[in-house]
């Protein structure tokens, strides 16, 4: 079976994405701290448990950010036992030929398949996930400075 491919435009490697969608030092900080946690939970210095969940397809953003906001607030709950890693895997690997194939193919479930556009939108909701952890973390703590 011979494949026909039209070549239509260069995607970006993920190096230049990241420069074109940078995420904030913060951010950037936070994600170091999570990458060691989950480090230290593989190799045995943590003795929590990982525990990777959500949904088949997350192709909506702010379904996505409302996933992880009630996520984070489990997390808090089992954070001794477990970390609690979201899912946010933007494939429909199931759809095959016509269909709406996910986020990375198809960034609008109503537009033309688009890999440029589906591979910036999820870099960008990414980010954002990133960015309102930080910011929700930061809502935590001045609720419980507040309490005391």
């Amino acid at each position: 079976m011979e494949m026909q491919m039209e070549f239509i435009r260069k995607l970006p490697s993920p190096q230049e994405l990241m420069q074109e969608y940078p995420l904030g030092a913060e951010a950037l900080a936070a994600k170091a701290a999570r990458d060691k946690e989950i480090r230290d939970i593989f190799f045995g210095s943590d003795d929590r448990f990982i525990l990777v969940i959500g949904p088949c397809s997350a192709d909506n953003e702010d379904a996505v950010l409302d996933y992880v906001h009630r996520l984070a607030g489990v997390q808090e709950k089992v954070k001794d036992k477990l970390l609690l890693i979201p899912r946010v895997y933007t494939n429909k690997p199931r759809t095959i030929g016509v269909g709406y194939k996910g986020m990375l193919h198809q960034a609008n479930p109503e537009g033309k398949e688009d890999m440029l556009s589906g591979i910036t939108a999820i870099r960008k909701m990414h980010n954002r996930i990133q960015e309102e952890r930080i910011n929700q973390r930061f809502l935590r703590k001045a609720d419980k400075e507040q309490a005391c």
